[in-house]
């Protein structure tokens, strides 16, 4: 699904033209993991390197409200893919041209969001509201949705913390005996708890079967409550047929 992002069509740029307005994408070379690096010792702020597993690559990040929307992506199984400073964007608002890095691209049902992560204030400020409104009209003639993400969305520590502990444990590989061992838990249950005795035949931790087939999207919990103990886990499908 990651090649979802691989939108630079062998690195041609795409251009959209509007009376005096125009926007220009232009996507990394070929082998160019990002547009630009971000991750380096000689800036001041703070920046670094997140271990992505939807990706499996390491992401750059230039802020913390950046690390916080990478784990959040991660854990999330309804985003299909993302990926960091996917492009430069060359803009032109009645004859006054400028650039601009977006933060993240998000591929999400089919749609690509074009992610820019600010704190509100920041995102507030005259030339950002300007420029947001233009890409939020103008982007979707090129295919991409324009989103401001504010940084305080991002920094609830509740889902951080659950996005963290499904990803420490979800992150290796489960064998199909241990999926077999679930399948057949849920033939007379209809759900599973975080910690409950259920012998995976392979001697998984039975944390680290529960955490993968929820990053796969197989099985969705409470995400307004803290992972505990008995935090119950259900099968998405199941509540997709109540539902119905």
């Amino acid at each position: 699904m990651n090649d979802l992002l691989n939108i630079g069509v062998k690195g041609k740029p795409l251009e959209f033209h509007y009376k005096n307005n125009y926007i220009k994408l232009i996507f990394p070379k070929e082998g160019q993991a990002r547009m630009r690096k971000v991750s380096t010792r000689s800036r001041a702020r703070p920046t670094g390197e997140y271990p992505s597993w939807k990706k499996g690559a390491m992401l750059e990040w230039e802020s913390h409200n950046e690390l916080n929307a990478f784990v959040l992506l991660d854990a999330n199984p309804e985003i299909q893919a993302f990926s960091e400073q996917p492009m430069l964007i060359e803009y032109c608002i009645e004859g006054e041209v400028a650039k601009h890095y977006p933060d993240v691209l998000v591929a999400k049902d089919e749609e690509l969001q074009v992610w820019e992560i600010k704190p509100e204030g920041e995102a507030n400020k005259e030339d950002v509201r300007t420029r947001t409104d233009f890409l939020e009209r103008y982007l979707p003639n090129l295919g991409y949705s324009y989103y401001m993400v504010l940084g305080e969305k991002l920094s609830n520590k509740l889902q951080l913390s659950n996005a963290r502990m499904i990803l420490k444990f979800g992150r290796p590989p489960i064998d199909s005996t241990s999926r077999e061992s679930i399948r057949t838990y849920f033939l007379s249950n209809d759900s599973i708890s975080w910690l409950v005795s259920v012998d995976t035949n392979s001697g998984v931790d039975i944390r680290c079967v529960i955490s993968r087939l929820t990053l796969e999207g197989g099985l969705v919990f409470d995400n307004s409550q803290k992972i505990s103990k008995g935090t119950v886990f259900r099968l998405k499908a199941n509540l997709t047929k109540e539902s119905q």
